[in-house]
C-alpha cells in the first residue's frame, strides 16, 4: 500500500486485535446493534486492521457505522431475509443493514449450496457498507473453495474522457486456496483508487 493510504507511525495507537474487537463490539451494541452482529462486524474492521487495510478498518470506519445508524440512513437490527432461492442461488434483501452484519451470513449459505451443488452464488440487495471484501472471500477458504465477493457501489468514477460520474468503484475479491502455500487473496476496487483510501488520505492530511 502506497504511503499516503497509511496511518503515519507518530499518529497510530498500537492495541491488541481482541481488545479492540470488545471495544468495537461493545460501541456498536450501544447504538442498538444485536450483540451477535455487532461482534461480527468488529472483527470485520478489525480484521481490516490486521491485514494492513487501514482504509477499511476502525479507524477510518465505525465512526461513519455509528453516524450512519444515529442518522436513520442504515438498520441497527435489520430483518433480512431471502427473496429468491435456488439450489445453487440466492438473493437477499438486506432491509438497510450493513453488509459487514450481513454479508459473512450469505457467503454461509453460499457455502452450504456450493457443497451441495457444486456452486453458491448469493445476492445481496438493498445493503450498506460491506467493509473489507475480502474478508467475505476469505470465509471459503476453510472448506477448501474459491471465494470471490463483489460489491456495486453508487456513481464516483469518471467514464474515460468523461465529465460527469457515472461509474462505482465496484471492488471485487478473490480468495483461492493454495495446499501448502499461503491462499492467494486479491482485493481492489476497478477504479484508479477506493474511494475509502480516498477518505483515509483526506482525514490523514496526505491528499
Amino acid at each position: 500500500m502506497l504511503e499516503i493510504f497509511r496511518v503515519a507511525e507518530d499518529d497510530a495507537v498500537r492495541v491488541m486485535p481482541d481488545d479492540l474487537r470488545r471495544v468495537v463490539q461493545a460501541i456498536l451494541e450501544k447504538v442498538g446493534v444485536e450483540e451477535s452482529d455487532a461482534r461480527l462486524s468488529a472483527d470485520v474492521l478489525v480484521t481490516a486492521d490486521v491485514r494492513g487495510v487501514d482504509s477499511h478498518g476502525v479507524s477510518n470506519m465505525l465512526r461513519a457505522y455509528v453516524q450512519r445508524i444515529r442518522d436513520g440512513i442504515v438498520k441497527a437490527r435489520p430483518e433480512w431475509r431471502i427473496v429468491e432461492e435456488r439450489a445453487a442461488t440466492a438473493t437477499i434483501d438486506c432491509d438497510t443493514g450493513f453488509g459487514v452484519m450481513i454479508a459473512p451470513k450469505a457467503m454461509a449459505i453460499a457455502i452450504e449450496k456450493a457443497k451441495e451443488t457444486g456452486l453458491g452464488a448469493v445476492t445481496m440487495r438493498n445493503a450498506n457498507h460491506s467493509g473489507m471484501a475480502a474478508y467475505h472471500a476469505m470465509l471459503a477458504l476453510p472448506h477448501d473453495m474459491i471465494g470471490m465477493c463483489l460489491t456495486a457501489a453508487g456513481p464516483r468514477v469518471l467514464p474515460t474522457h468523461g465529465a460527469e460520474q457515472r461509474l462505482g468503484t465496484n471492488p471485487i475479491a478473490v480468495a483461492v486456496p493454495a495446499r501448502n502455500m499461503h491462499p492467494f487473496v486479491f482485493d481492489a476496487a476497478t477504479s484508479v483508487v477506493a474511494e475509502n483510501k480516498m477518505q483515509l488520505a483526506k482525514r490523514l492530511g496526505t491528499t
